[in-house]
């Protein structure tokens, strides 16, 4: 709830591919976290990308709406930046949204995807079973 406002975008999704069904961690998250079908990180990302940086989405509609749902139709550029927080747990994405022109592709993705691997030990850290 807090990265919108302390990273200066609109929205922020987190979203976790579901292996046919959920798992714990998504039940226990004090958050809401977006549900994806299993592969759609690939097809989002694509195969060999990690982070992916997009403007002009107003044309984007199917895309965005996947993605930021209610918010979809704020949304005109968007980071999208892969999760990978275990080896028992599903792939996910981290989607930062703003209405603005916030994100542009030729952009650097070294500081979102150091945002994602912090995310990723706290992800790992939620799913982990307590001793």
């Amino acid at each position: 709830d807090d990265l919108p406002l302390l990273l200066d975008v609109d929205v922020a999704v987190l979203g976790i591919e579901q292996p046919g069904g959920e798992i714990d961690a998504i039940k226990a998250a004090p958050f809401e976290i977006l549900s994806l079908s299993k592969g759609a990180v690939d097809r989002i990302l694509g195969t060999d990308e990690n982070a992916i940086l997009l403007r002009g989405l107003e044309t984007e509609t199917d895309y965005v709406e996947m993605l930021f749902g209610a918010a979809s139709g704020l949304v005109r550029s968007a980071a999208v930046v892969r999760l990978r927080w275990g080896p028992e747990v599903p792939e996910g994405i981290l989607a930062l949204g703003a209405r603005g022109e916030t994100f542009s592709p030729g952009q650097g993705t070294e500081l979102v995807g150091f945002l994602a691997r912090a995310l990723e030990l706290c992800l790992h850290r939620l799913a982990a079973p307590l001793d």
